[in-house]
């Protein structure tokens, strides 16, 4: 009987260390500070910290099959076109990095942190929320403001990576003639289908906050 009773504790005890809500709520905040350190380090290989060239990297597709890779040295900046499968990496290497803060080099540069910042939103807000979820809090208001910063993250996502590849295309376009054929990787359909899962993650908040509302109406009647 007594290990019966000791056997069924064990597992309570760790069905509590291992509820899938904890798991998630640890996951989240370790990929929040992956995100943040990653943000950082993408931070200082765009700045040229550590005595290496400024830089800027990104998507582009491209009119035909570039050599792997195309180089070409513009003015300022020495540009490198990788072939990967449909898409290319087109990086852009500074002589100075003062170069990153005017024109489009800025907007590419503002573009790729709002990207970080955006995916460091999400994950932020997702290990907030599964924290409440951990603590049996469900249906709390300050929930639905958290899902509707996911939202907005994700819309915010869509669109910057959208311009970051548009900018870049841009400035690859104005430095050569062997690269007058290169256009953005991403497209309208991409933004189409980050406002579509905000949508969806909009209506799961409403969802949520009819919830909050039940739950308060019960509370005050027991």
């Amino acid at each position: 009987m007594n290990r019966s009773i000791q056997k069924n504790t064990i597992m309570e005890t760790t069905s509590r260390l291992f509820r899938i809500e904890k798991v998630l709520k640890y996951l989240f905040w370790s990929l929040t500070l992956i995100a943040f350190i990653m943000t950082l380090l993408n931070l200082s290989a765009y700045l040229g910290i550590g005595h290496e060239p400024a830089l800027l990297r990104g998507w582009v597709n491209y009119g035909h099959r570039a050599v792997q890779p195309e180089m070409l040295s513009a003015a300022d900046a020495q540009i490198k076109v990788f072939n990967l499968q449909q898409n290319r990496l087109a990086m852009v290497q500074f002589e100075q990095w003062s170069a990153l803060f005017s024109g489009l080099p800025l907007a590419i540069l503002l573009s790729h942190l709002c990207i970080d910042l955006a995916v460091m939103v999400v994950f932020f807000q997702l290990a907030r929320i599964f924290g409440s979820l951990d603590r049996g809090e469900i249906f709390r208001n300050d929930n639905m403001p958290r899902m509707r910063n996911i939202a907005w993250a994700v819309i915010a996502y869509s669109v910057f990576s959208f311009l970051q590849s548009f900018f870049l295309a841009k400035y690859i376009q104005g430095s050569g003639e062997s690269f007058r054929s290169a256009y953005p990787a991403y497209g309208f359909e991409q933004i189409s289908l980050g406002i579509l899962v905000a949508l969806i993650i909009l209506a799961l908040t409403k969802a949520f906050q009819l919830g909050a509302q039940l739950q308060q109406e019960q509370d005050l009647t027991i």
